[in-house]
């Protein structure tokens, strides 16, 4: 990689450098947020720390990505820019041109002193002051990063129609409204009516996902998840958008609702088995999200941790996890839950694990729930097992 010399720039009293990776920014102490809670949202320009490890996933998922999704980048939504900058500088191989926008004049002005402060070419990496939604109906980009604070929703339909086969990167921050805290902003906003479970954040998450493959369709594209992953504070997935009619029906049919039943089984019905409709408020099922893989199986094997990061052993683990559960099942079990149903005090979740792997089936913990599981074993056996050990 090639080495870029830094240029300092003044830092006035009320202002804090920040380093993450091979990047540095300047920012108002004010928009400093914490690594619990974030930043608030009246600061004019803000970095939230909590999503340092959003950002070294970016990192080592964009390498991944064909020399097509690298050749125009914009980070719609980039606050001090620190994001798109780590692109440019940490993310080896080729990539053709960084868009860092904003349309809050102070994080536009922010920008343009990060581009500087991390001796970037502005002709290469360009700050933009706009409404993300209106540059990305008057430009195209192959690969697109949204990252708001709360809901993407309004950026959605833009981002499809600036799309060109490309990669469209969604954060969303609303987990009230995607976790079912807020069931009536969940379907005012996602178009989905949630359920309690304990499944809760990849349900949200596919609820995110199912937005976005519904409005792709209108639009003839098909959406397809690279990567995906939620936490208690956000839900992040990566998507691969392809022009065509078909490819758009058969994302739609990979469309559903699961219900947790209370055997503590989880049944999950597609739209290609008829399940179109919205769920009324008296069933039990949830959707409709997306009900296909959160990752693309080949992408996540070939996952390397950033060579900068500060999350190396965290990354790892995730990683770990995205692979082994790649193409299992929607949801997950979970541990809690499996014995407060089957009154076993619970075993630890590797023998589960290496237990259902023994009888011959696939089984991964959840990236999701530290006490969560996927397997293929059909849910009788499992019972049994479970009984068993």
């Amino acid at each position: 990689m090639e080495k870029v010399a830094e240029v300092s720039v003044p830092v006035g009293p009320d202002e804090v450098v920040i380093k993450e990776g091979l990047v540095s920014v300047v920012m108002p102490r004010s928009g400093l947020g914490s690594t619990k809670h974030g930043p608030s949202r009246s600061a004019p320009v803000f970095l939230n720390p909590a999503m340092e490890l959003a950002r070294d996933i970016t990192v080592a998922v964009f390498p991944l990505l064909g020399d097509r999704f690298r050749k125009r980048v914009l980070d719609g939504l980039a606050g001090t820019g620190i994001r798109g900058l780590r692109i440019a500088r940490e993310a080896p191989g080729a990539w053709g041109e960084v868009t860092l926008n904003d349309r809050n004049p102070l994080a536009f002005k922010a920008i343009q002193r990060n581009i500087a402060l991390n001796g970037q070419d502005p002709a290469t990496v360009r700050a933009t002051k706009c409404h993300a939604s209106s540059l990305l109906i008057e430009e195209s980009f192959t690969y697109i990063d949204l990252d708001p604070y709360g809901t993407p929703v309004p950026f959605i339909d833009a981002a499809i129609q600036s799309s060109v086969k490309s990669v469209l990167a969604v954060t969303a921050t609303d987990s009230a409204a995607l976790t079912g805290s807020s069931p009536e902003t969940c379907l005012r906003r996602y178009g989905a009516r949630p359920q309690k479970c304990h499944y809760l954040q990849e349900a949200g998450l596919r609820t995110l996902i199912g937005f976005i493959v519904r409005h792709a369709a209108r639009y003839d594209k098909a959406a397809t998840p690279l990567l995906s992953t939620a936490t208690d504070y956000y839900m992040r997935t990566y998507i691969l958008l392809w022009d065509g009619a078909a490819r758009a029906k058969e994302s739609i049919m990979k469309l559903g609702h699961t219900t947790l039943n209370k055997d503590g089984s989880i049944t999950t019905q597609t739209f290609a088995d008829g399940a179109e409709h919205l769920p009324s408020k008296a069933s039990k099922a949830w959707g409709p999200l997306w009900t296909g893989p959160l990752h693309d199986a080949e992408l996540v094997k070939k996952l390397k941790v950033p060579a900068h990061s500060n999350n190396k052993k965290a990354l790892e683990k995730m990683f770990e996890h995205f692979r082994g559960e790649a193409n299992l099942m929607p949801m997950f079990y979970d541990m809690d839950e499996m014995a407060r149903i089957y009154r076993h005090n619970p075993p630890k979740l590797e023998t589960v694990l290496a237990g259902i792997r023994e009888k011959g089936f696939k089984a991964s913990r959840s990236s999701i729930s530290p006490k969560g599981f996927k397997t293929d074993m059909p849910f009788d056996e499992l019972v049994a097992f479970w009984n068993e050990v």
